[in-house]
């Protein structure tokens, strides 16, 4: 089933033909039974375009898991370099949290810019260029009957 996935603030909200399906927030709101559930986590690998820890079993896999987990050295290691990989990319994360726009989006501004009328309104132009570069809705496929372990419906982005 295909739905709209918007963000306002830290908050995601899951739109099926304009009406409120599920929502995320980084405050439990589980006690409101009304609306479906989302998961943060998901919503914001579907905004960065990818997951962190899928990311990171990928390029740092532990074979061996289960009840009794018994590591080899390699694994150990792995399992380091997993939660290094981790504390460094929330770290970076934190650190460019405050750049709004990439050295893409810089260039197609200013490439509008200098190719726009001069006599044409420039702020108005910008200002809503601006706004085009800032995403904040995203298509999403979603199955109503598949959940996670915690009961959020499971987007994918499209």
């Amino acid at each position: 089933m295909k739905a709209k996935l918007i963000k306002h603030g830290h908050s995601y909200a899951l739109l099926k033909d304009g009406k409120l399906i599920a929502f995320a927030h980084p405050e439990d709101f589980s006690n409101d039974h009304t609306i479906g559930k989302l998961s943060l986590k998901n919503c914001q690998a579907i905004e960065r375009g990818y997951d962190l820890d899928e990311l990171v079993e990928s390029r740092y896999p532990i074979k061996n898991t289960g009840a009794m987990f018994m590591p080899n050295r390699h694994e150990v290691i792995n399992i380091y370099r997993q939660e290094g990989f981790i504390e460094g990319a929330k770290t970076i994360l934190e650190i460019l949290s405050d750049k709004k726009f990439s050295e893409k989006d810089m260039l197609k501004a200013f490439i509008t810019g200098v190719f726009t009328d001069e006599t044409s309104d420039h702020d108005f132009e910008f200002t809503e260029l601006m706004k085009d570069l800032q995403q904040t809705e995203w298509e999403v496929t979603f199955n109503p009957d598949e959940k996670d372990s915690d009961g959020c419906l499971i987007l994918k982005r499209l």
